[in-house]
């Protein structure tokens, strides 16, 4: 028992001074340090535009109103990557990490309407050393739809638009990805931040009023 405690304390001294005698560059606030190996994760976009609906003339003759609505979800690529910190004492192997879950938080600004948090479960293995892209669900389909609950549904947004002449409703969304270590049972949780707009892209046909 007292050799696997010196062990384990053997490991935590390794990696604090692998953290102290970092190189100085960064991830941000998307990197943690596990035991015997460090995490980070990237994202493909800066900011994240959210379509509220694609629509479609469908009169014959086209009159260029959109009479028809089409919905789509909106998922973001994360890139999680696993770097073995180094020096480990001989007897400790890198551990793989696995994504037990992640959950996504939408911060409003100014009138833009509150949005309920939610959570994902998510079972993926990211052997040390290596990079592994998930897909972040956003925003549902039906959250869009036209006569949804949902906060982000199109009939509320149009009346949004219609009263206040606005044009967009603005986020800054986080992603919390929930991880463990599997040789060690260590948990962490990498968070990522990025702007989102949702609004209706312009198309061919004028939106209905």
């Amino acid at each position: 028992m007292k050799r696997f405690i010196m062990l384990v304390l053997s490991v935590f001294i390794f990696a604090l001074m692998a953290s102290c005698s970092d190189d100085g560059s960064s991830h941000g606030d998307s990197a943690e340090i596990f035991t015997t190996v460090r995490a980070f994760a990237t994202y493909e976009t800066e900011a994240y535009t959210a379509d509220v609906g694609e629509g479609e003339d469908t009169d014959d003759p086209a009159n260029e109103i959109c009479d028809n609505y089409s919905y789509f979800e909106d998922e973001v690529l994360v890139t999680v990557s696993t770097i073995p910190i180094s020096p480990l004492p001989a007897s400790v192997e890198p551990s793989s990490l696995k994504v037990m879950d992640y959950t996504v938080r939408f911060i409003a600004h100014e009138d833009s309407p509150d949005v309920p948090s939610r959570t994902f479960n998510h079972d993926i293995e990211i052997a040390p050393g290596s990079s592994t892209t998930m897909s972040i669900r956003l925003i549902d389909q039906e959250d869009k739809n036209w006569f949804s609950p949902h906060p982000l549904n199109h009939f509320d947004y149009w009346n949004w638009v219609l009263s206040t002449g606005g044009v967009s409703w603005e986020y800054t969304v986080e992603v919390q990805l929930n991880m463990v270590e599997v040789l060690t049972g260590t948990e962490e949780t990498i968070e990522l931040h990025f702007p989102l707009y949702y609004f209706d892209v312009a198309e061919d046909c004028t939106p209905l009023e």
